[in-house]
């Protein structure tokens, strides 16, 4: 059954199978389609039209013997609305329907002179994976060839307002418990570099806002530390598709 080897069954198990599967394996061109939420009931169908048109049903031996003879091999994944299809570099098959816009994500962001003059940096090379309303992550394609993955920028500057909020209401026990809320988030390098940057500026909020915790072992008083806001870091491995459908 096609659903059963396309849709992940997590937002987990789709960056998991993008980062590791995929960039890691030379997946490197990438096509993102978001299919309309109202229409949920028609994605299988959907689901069925990629597989077909860019002959992803293909098993391990089949896809080693196109490698071998210079073709490219296409990957199709989906998790809710967003359908990727990705491909390794090579000839495109005769038998691929090749129709839409494919980025590298090893390029660069173009640069793009404005009419004033000033200059911005597209991020379409970028893949931009948004979970949920508030929170959003960038994978890019690292200096070792591997996947990097970081928080996008507007959920960083989200979560640095949070706890900015909640320090100026002087309560330790919320402090700790938004801070906590970092490390539900998937530890890749990336991210967990920028939990520790948003550990720095929680503890310097709490400081400004002289918040006070007691200490276990004197009893007594003392500015909140590093160690009052633990860091997650062990990289969970997580099944990509739901075996039991």
């Amino acid at each position: 059954m096609v659903q059963n080897q396309v849709v992940a069954s997590s937002w987990r198990g789709l960056l998991q199978y993008i980062t590791n599967n995929l960039i890691g394996n030379g997946y490197y061109y990438w096509h993102l389609t978001e299919l309309p939420v109202h229409k949920e009931s028609k994605w299988g169908g959907i689901d069925k039209k990629f597989v077909k048109k860019y002959k992803t049903d293909k098993s391990k031996f089949q896809r080693a013997r196109r490698k071998k003879d210079g073709l490219a091999n296409f990957i199709y994944i989906r998790w809710q609305q967003f359908a990727f299809v990705f491909h390794t570099h090579g000839t495109v098959p005769s038998d691929v329907e090749y129709t839409d816009v494919f980025y590298d994500i090893r390029e660069k962001p173009d640069e793009v002179k404005l009419h004033n003059g000033k200059k911005i940096r597209l991020r379409h090379k970028m893949i931009f994976l948004k979970i949920g309303l508030e929170t959003g992550f960038d994978i890019q394609l690292s200096n070792n060839g591997k996947a990097h993955v970081k928080l996008s920028k507007d959920t960083y500057l989200g979560l640095k307002a949070i706890f900015h909020n909640t320090a100026i209401r002087r309560n330790t026990n919320s402090l700790k418990g938004v801070f906590a809320m970092v490390n539900g988030l998937p530890n890749y390098a990336g991210v967990v570099k920028q939990k520790k940057m948003l550990r720095e500026y929680i503890v310097k909020q709490a400081e400004k806002n002289e918040l006070r915790v007691i200490d276990k072992k004197t009893k007594k008083k003392r500015k909140m530390q590093y160690k009052d806001f633990y860091i997650y870091t062990k990289k969970d491995t997580v099944k990509v598709f739901d075996e039991t459908k």
